[in-house]
């Protein structure tokens, strides 16, 4: 887009961006920070891996790592979008049910 002349034209922007990121597909987005793999992280995002292929989710979910949430005494966070959901102190056993719960039904746990 070129440039945005209006408080109209900026908030047709966000509209139309906000309307893609909801017809895309869901993202769990695992903070792999340095805090956050201290805490594990990389066994979170294995067992997610794992566990929505498990749920027949592949198609129908990214899982990103991401750089620091900003959060590390609150590690392993997870974001889910786009229900915006923050999960904290996340450990392997914890993702069945993440998954099942938010993942697949969209219902926080």
């Amino acid at each position: 887009m070129g440039k945005i002349g209006s408080p109209q034209e900026l908030q047709s922007y966000r509209e139309g961006l906000a309307k893609k990121r909801r017809d895309s597909k869901k993202v769990v987005a695992v903070c792999c920070g340095t805090g956050c793999n201290a805490s594990g992280a990389r066994k979170v995002a294995a067992a997610f891996a794992a566990e929505i292929e498990k749920q027949g989710l592949g198609e129908q979910v990214e899982l990103r790592p991401t750089g620091c949430h900003g959060f590390c005494e609150r590690g392993t966070l997870v974001l889910m979008h786009p229900e915006e959901t923050l999960y904290q102190r996340v450990k392997p056993e914890d993702v069945p049910e993440i998954v099942a719960k938010t993942v697949a039904k969209g219902n926080p746990t």
